[in-house]
């Protein structure tokens, strides 16, 4: 018996449909149940996980609001924010594109490719990262990041006796790092930036400029989290040793690593990025207890480690791994 090919078409969208739906259901339900991994990515009452922002309500009734347009275009984007399985529908929908980008990208074999259509986000499947798409060069951002060394030169010239430190990271702006660079005419490599930057400083005395390098994708994911821009602990050590000598410091050695179980970590590359995906970390087994830190605000100050690190609340680890060891360097 033959079928119909209206009734085969038929069959066909419609499980392709039902596929999208129940795709959509699990990620809404993951995210209506407040699952962990998602949960402190951002899950907090009317915030959206993947557009990282609060919805938009939807507004009372005015006449005055109805007749200059105010209310239907508030009314519009809150009954728009408020579709049932809204994240759930947008996170499957980039999931759908992404495996038609990824199925094109086939014979052609990049290294990386947009997440969504016109996503700025990258996936790098041979790592499982998510990088940025980078910057062309245009006499614009040159000037800036001219300008901003000029400002920090003139900001050092007021405190002859204290010392800056600028760390330049090669990061998403590098071959060895970043797949797409090749791929994007003039993008703005890192030397170029780092030119640009110390033209800007100019020749100050009291100016430290400190490069990290890496010689691989394996090396920067050491370092850096594959769904977030921040580095982690051992990016963060590696930064503050890479200046510690020059000024008279003793570099850091870590005593080993502790992995941070029943957790997963997903950064903000991950959700603007619309792909879920998440990551173990670790941290150093470490707590720091000799070490006080001197702010100009509050003097020296012996940070508790506890305190960042049994913080509570929604993107408690993030704001562990962010501001803790961020204040090493």
């Amino acid at each position: 018996m033959r079928v119909k090919p209206v009734v085969a078409r038929n069959t066909f969208f419609l499980a392709v449909a039902g596929v999208f739906l129940f795709g959509v259901l699990v990620v809404n339900g993951l995210v209506a149940a407040g699952a962990g991994w998602l949960a402190d990515a951002g899950v907090v009452g009317e915030r959206s996980v993947v557009e990282m922002r609060i919805y938009n309500e939807i507004p009372p009734f005015g006449p005055r609001r109805f007749l200059n347009g105010n209310y239907q275009k508030k009314l519009e984007s809150g009954l728009s924010d408020h579709v049932p399985f809204r994240d759930g529908a947008i996170v499957a929908n980039a999931a759908v594109q992404r495996g038609c980008i990824a199925a094109a990208n086939v014979p052609f074999g990049f290294d990386a490719y947009p997440t969504f259509f016109d996503s700025e986000v990258l996936f790098v499947p041979s790592h499982s990262a998510l990088t940025y798409l980078p910057y062309k060069t245009t006499d614009d951002r040159i000037d800036s990041i001219r300008a901003f060394g000029e400002r920090a030169a003139r900001a050092a010239s007021r405190y002859p006796g204290t010392r800056f430190v600028f760390v330049v990271v090669q990061a998403y702006y590098d071959q060895t790092v970043n797949p797409a660079l090749d791929l994007v005419s003039d993008a703005c490599a890192g030397d170029v930036a780092l030119a640009a930057l110390e033209e800007g400083l100019g020749n100050a005395d009291n100016v430290v400029v400190s490069t990290v390098d890496y010689e691989s994708q394996d090396a920067f994911y050491q370092d850096f989290f594959r769904t977030d821009h921040h580095w982690n602990y051992r990016g963060s050590m590696r930064a503050y040793n890479s200046f510690a000598g020059a000024l008279g410091l003793e570099p850091y050695v870590s005593p080993g690593d502790v992995p941070l179980e029943d957790y997963l970590f997903m950064g903000a590359t991950s959700r603007r990025g619309l792909d879920l995906v998440s990551e173990e970390v670790s941290y150093v087994d470490d707590d720091f207890s000799e070490l006080t830190f001197h702010t100009t605000t509050h003097g020296d100050v012996a940070y508790n480690h506890d305190k960042f690190f049994n913080v509570e609340g929604p993107v408690a680890r993030f704001r562990f791994y962010d501001y803790y060891y961020d204040m090493f360097t």
